[in-house]
């Protein structure tokens, strides 16, 4: 059995912008065609694993890059300041083509709301779905309690008598869904994840 280790932050990210980048190719979604042009789609529209392309994508979305230079002790301030300056030129004040759209991106929660979106796709009703994210989250809860670096997933408003809780939860789903939809619509125009 493979064992499954924990990706970095932007990863998984990434993960779930690529994750809505697919879906969206499934759905025919007009999709700009040219700011994605350096993630090879055709591949993504084929079915392609985020691990599988992320091997070969990873070094679209580096953030940060260290220059080292030398500057001899020997040389007065003024004469230093223009050795780094000139050795610098053209190396700083870089970032990656494709960012996050958002200061505070909740990576979880557009991760679920494209689960949700997904199994209505399937015809799944809205309490079904809550159901199954309820129960897949009780299961983690064991695995969360002994690790503090893990994020909780939590069902907001579902609780173990989700049944008298239905309409909170119907509209709970509804709205993940229309989440889904914006943040399939923003992916489409090479925004991720927007406004939603």
């Amino acid at each position: 059995m493979q064992q499954r280790r924990r990706i970095s932050a932007n990863k998984q990210y990434i993960r779930v912008w690529f994750n809505y980048l697919q879906l969206a190719l499934e759905l025919k979604l007009n999709i700009n065609r040219e700011f994605y042009r350096k993630w090879h789609i055709g591949t993504i529209s084929k079915g392609i694993r985020f691990n599988d392309w992320w091997a070969e994508h990873e070094h679209l979305f580096t953030i940060k890059k260290y220059h080292t230079i030398r500057i001899d002790t020997s040389l007065s301030m003024k004469e230093a300041l223009k050795q780094a300056k000139e050795k610098l030129e053209g190396n700083i004040g870089q970032s990656s083509e494709f960012q996050i759209s958002s200061d505070r991106f909740r990576y979880i929660e557009v991760d679920d709301y494209l689960k949700v979106y997904k199994r209505r796709l399937k015809g799944d009703t809205y309490m079904v779905i809550a159901y199954d994210i309820h129960y897949e989250y009780e299961k983690r809860q064991e695995k969360y309690k002994n690790n503090k670096t893990l994020l909780k997933r939590r069902m907001h408003r579902v609780e173990k008598d989700i049944k008298s809780k239905e309409k909170d939860v119907i509209r709970s789903m509804i709205r993940r869904t229309q989440k889904a939809e914006t943040i399939l619509d923003n992916v489409a125009k090479g925004v991720f994840p927007g406004r939603y």
